[in-house]
């Protein structure tokens, strides 16, 4: 199964009212967030210059968000993310289906599951890292999370990054374990 159509497959398993009754419109804490989790990176679109790249490159792997007083951390230096929740000044987040991207628009997964993209907590990382020649890579996580459960959130959105003159799109989910 694709990556981008594990992303609708996930938020179709979980109920609908489930969703609703637990994330939309719901307030969520630093504490919810704390866990470890597996993450997984789906394809990507990479631009530099005026050429545009598709890559079907996917991973997977372990990570761990720590609190660390008032702030989450998720991973390890040095690619640590400072990870904030949003509020609801916030934009809202949008996003239409792009072929090798993502299957789903932000309305379909609104649809699925069953609340806004606006009324659920959103969490937003950035953080700095540095290829092996040494060039500095920043780079943003956005992540929706749409359940949440007793070792913590379900979360999809995307990982964006740039340095050296190339940036890159990638879908991501996060699940809980």
């Amino acid at each position: 199964m694709r990556f981008h159509n594990l992303v609708l497959a996930s938020a179709a398993a979980a109920s609908p009212a489930m969703a609703q009754a637990d994330l939309c419109k719901a307030q969520i804490t630093n504490d919810d967030l704390v866990g470890a989790y597996t993450l997984s990176i789906g394809n990507a679109i990479m631009t530099g210059g005026d050429k545009v790249i598709p890559l079907e490159v996917q991973n997977t792997m372990p990570v761990t968000i720590y609190a660390v007083g008032d702030d989450l951390i998720m991973g390890e230096p040095p690619n640590a993310v400072q990870l904030s929740l949003v509020g609801a000044d916030e934009p809202d987040w949008q996003w239409d289906a792009h072929k090798g991207l993502s299957a789903i628009s932000s309305e379909d997964f609104a649809y699925v599951v069953d609340c806004p993209v606006a009324n659920l907590p959103r969490i937003v990382g950035t953080g700095t890292s540095s290829s092996t020649e040494g060039t500095e890579i920043t780079f943003t996580y956005r992540l929706i999370a749409w359940s949440l459960g007793d070792n913590g959130a379900e979360m999809v959105g995307a990982l964006q990054w740039s340095g050296g003159g190339i940036s890159q799109k990638r879908v991501v989910m996060m699940t809980a374990q």
